[in-house]
């Protein structure tokens, strides 16, 4: 009897180490790759941003950086600098330097409304947050017409200055989308999608940068990014779609607003 209750258990064991040996390492291989997921949001605050004394903010529209239509060249990585700096208060000319500590497709063309649709999405996010007032993006056009302002002739320190005497500002948000690139494909089967852009907060007093967020992501295969494949149901996504869960990551680390 003791001889059939140790083959017993020996059987069962075995069965058990068979079963539980593959299920610990596809938990292993899956969480490995969980964590392998690109970093796609980077944020750097200024040591003067305080959150609690901003309680109007604009939203100026956002710009584009402007290439050679079609051409999507090489990803690169750059070193980020630090907020108040210069150099990444927003260039409102027809071309820009790359996303600050973010890869980045240099000479791409930004499709036509592909700022509009970004400059939207970051409006809609702030004007739900209940103790933020927010002037849309077409108020402060209005605002600059009536001072015969136009973005490109003036830098993003005194136009947030102007911008908040005029309407009585704390800080003005900038923005630029840098790539925007189709997915070309069907959604099971495509090249994918990339978006990348930043947001810059200004304070409207003295024109430094208090808070900067960027974004970059070239939607990756199940291979290479586990989590977010699985979060768009394992499809090739739109760049609208990615751009607005891009918006979505950005401004939830953006603290203004909320009770």
């Amino acid at each position: 009897m003791e001889l059939i209750i140790s083959l017993t258990r020996h059987i069962a064991s075995s069965w058990w180490k068979t079963i539980i040996g593959p299920c610990q390492l596809f938990f292993v291989l899956v969480f490995g790759l969980i964590g392998c997921a690109p970093d796609t949001v980077t944020v750097n605050t200024h040591p003067t941003f305080s959150p609690g004394s901003i309680t109007t903010i604009g939203v100026v529209p956002f710009t584009a950086v402007k290439g050679s239509p079609g051409v999507y060249q090489s990803l690169g990585e750059l070193a980020s600098p630090n907020v108040g700096s210069s150099e990444i208060l927003p260039s409102f000319g027809e071309s820009a330097g790359p996303v600050p500590h973010r890869s980045h497709v240099s000479k791409v063309s930004v499709p036509p409304g592909a700022e509009e649709k970004v400059t939207d999405m970051v409006y809609a996010n702030l004007r739900l947050r209940p103790s933020l007032k927010t002037i849309s993006p077409d108020e402060i056009k209005q605002a600059l017409s009536r001072k015969a302002l136009r973005p490109s002739n003036i830098n993003s320190q005194q136009l947030a200055q102007e911008l908040g005497k005029a309407l009585a500002l704390d800080a003005v948000i900038v923005g630029q989308v840098r790539v925007y690139r189709e997915r070309d494909g069907q959604k099971y089967g495509a090249i994918p999608a990339a978006v990348g852009f930043d947001v810059q907060i200004i304070d409207a007093k003295n024109g430094v940068v208090i808070w900067m967020g960027d974004y970059f992501e070239e939607q990756k295969s199940f291979s290479e990014d586990f989590k977010g494949m699985l979060e768009r149901g394992g499809k090739w996504v739109t760049a609208e779609t990615l751009a607005r869960s891009g918006v979505k990551r950005v401004m939830e680390r953006l603290p203004l607003g909320r009770l």
